[in-house]
């Protein structure tokens, strides 16, 4: 969940090497007005991401060497209204 005032937080679930586990991380992040950004999580890893011009897609990039891992966020709305 991102707070829209610097803050997030993420419950996730894992699967690394045959073995599946959850975790939760807190960061911090900011937002440019060029809809790029960069955030910095609890755990140590580092994003750069592209907010879309509605907020409703995210696109993500860890910076981290030796690290290859990207993804897309989608927001969720819940049905008929709006967050």
């Amino acid at each position: 969940m991102w707070n829209g005032q610097g803050s997030s937080s993420a419950k996730n679930t894992i699967s690394a090497n045959g073995n599946v586990f959850s975790a939760t991380v807190t960061g911090t992040y900011t937002v440019n007005a060029d809809c790029t950004g960069s955030l910095a999580e609890s755990d140590g890893s580092h994003y750069n991401f592209v907010v879309a011009p509605d907020g409703n897609h995210l696109w993500w990039i860890e910076t981290d060497t030796g690290t290859v891992l990207s993804g897309t966020e989608v927001r969720l709305r819940p049905p008929g209204g709006e967050q």
